[in-house]
């Protein structure tokens, strides 16, 4: 003989499967050629500055950041998490929202131009992490060698939605090493 089991619904909520209330489809991918070496270049003018060797674009990073920049559209627009990042990674996130449907979708340049506008913040007498300078001291980490870059792009509440994703190894700001590693501009 069967008997109806009833679970309270916060039990129930518990082990439902967790699926975010503002999920919506993934914008789609609008990395191509032009978008890729637009990033690279970017990146390696500022890593110049800072007297460190250039990143090479690596595809399995880039496949890496179309996956990521993917799973952020799907979420709040503007919400930009570390959640679900490969912690053996380093990440910078960028989000950018334009009036109109027929708005261009932001560039490489334009997210690049953001982090590198964080080392006006950046404490060069106590080297170190900061969530206000993240962005900076990854996109110049000297040890950094290689790159991923993504955009995704498409229309959402009637603007231009755009997440870049650009993914680097080996990985910065590592406690304790930002010294050697985040260097003044010359």
């Amino acid at each position: 003989m069967w008997k109806k089991l009833v679970l309270p619904a916060a039990v129930l909520a518990l082990t439902a499967p967790a699926v975010p209330a503002t999920a919506r489809p993934p914008l789609p991918d609008t990395t191509d050629g032009g978008f890729l070496r637009e990033a690279v270049a970017a990146a390696n003018r500022h890593r110049a500055q800072h007297g460190v060797r250039p990143l090479a674009l690596d595809p399995a990073l880039t496949a890496y950041a179309r996956k990521r920049a993917q799973e952020l559209s799907r979420g709040a627009p503007g919400r930009l998490s570390t959640e679900g990042a490969d912690q053996r990674l380093g990440e910078d996130l960028f989000w950018s929202s334009a009036g109109g449907e027929r708005a261009p979708a932001a560039g490489a340049a334009q997210a690049v131009e953001t982090w590198y506008a964080e080392a006006r913040s950046y404490d060069w007498r106590k080297p170190g992490f900061s969530a206000a300078t993240g962005d900076f001291t990854q996109l110049v980490w000297k040890a950094s060698d290689r790159l991923g870059a993504a955009r995704v792009s498409g229309t959402a509440g009637g603007r231009t939605e755009t997440y870049v994703v650009f993914a680097f190894a080996p990985p910065g700001n590592v406690d304790g090493a930002f010294r050697e590693n985040v260097l003044p501009r010359r």
